[in-house]
């Protein structure tokens, strides 16, 4: 109930939720109060254009990606003793796979993942549950071993099927990890999720070493025409979605 309450709240209150609330908002306030409602139509106007250039989408991201990406150095230095990759949602009903299967962001975790692999020869362990997906589904962590296997090549992959979110794929993973002996990590996400991560899964007691992919902010913006035309809020929802979720799991964690 808790998971389903948390995906109403984002809804209705990230983009674009919560600017189409805002908007109906100064629509009736225009009614018995004008000036009100023109000075909030207008604001809210002015921010939908702001957040939607990837100027703004790029910096934001920016500020999340505090790990860098792992060097060849690291590699040989800082030892884990498996992979950990974190679940990202699904692609449902995939006419070309005749069923569901990893989703975008899930493929560029599990080809680090792989990567990563073929550079250490450590096992993988792919977390994520079934989610609101139908009943009898396979879980994401299935459908990324899936990939793992039958896309890579790679053998050596355990599932943790059963969380939710980034709080329970900490928790069920330490259990997971104890069962198996592991004492230390390469923990694979977005670059951009990786702060969350690290947070929660060090408050688990899992020793993590940080190995971020898909990074969003690959240059300077600004400089271009284009990074001040709208284009999407897809960024700066994803950047938003993890700022406030960090500062919530300060707080319920």
């Amino acid at each position: 109930m808790e998971i389903l309450f948390n995906y109403i709240l984002k809804g209705i209150f990230l983009p674009p939720g919560g600017f189409i609330f805002l908007f109906f908002i100064g629509l009736i306030l225009l009614r018995k109060k004008r000036k009100t409602g023109i000075t909030l139509l207008s604001i809210t106007l002015v921010t939908f254009y702001i957040v939607s250039t990837p100027f703004f989408s790029d910096n934001l991201i920016g500020l999340l990606e505090t790990y860098p990406a792992l060097t060849e150095k690291q590699l040989k230095k800082e030892h884990a003793d498996v992979i950990v990759i974190l679940g990202a949602g699904r692609y449902k009903n995939a006419p070309e796979y005749k069923g569901d299967t990893i989703s975008e962001p899930g493929l560029v975790r599990v080809r680090y993942g792989a990567f990563l692999h073929k550079k250490t020869g450590l096992p993988i362990i792919t977390t994520g549950g079934t989610g609101f997906a139908k009943s009898g589904a396979s879980s994401e962590a299935q459908l990324m071993k899936q990939s793992l296997q039958e896309d890579f090549g790679i053998q050596n992959v355990l599932t943790e099927d059963d969380s939710l979110n980034t709080a329970e794929n900490a928790r069920f993973t330490k259990q997971l990890l104890e069962q198996h002996g592991f004492k230390r990590v390469y923990l694979i996400t977005h670059a951009w999720h990786m702060p969350r991560s690290v947070d929660i899964f060090k408050a688990n007691g899992i020793n993590v070493i940080p190995a971020p992919t898909g990074f969003e902010k690959t240059g300077v913006p600004g400089g271009k025409l284009l990074d001040w035309l709208p284009s999407s809020l897809e960024g700066t929802r994803w950047a938003l979605h993890e700022i406030i979720g960090r500062l919530w799991y300060k707080l319920r964690y």
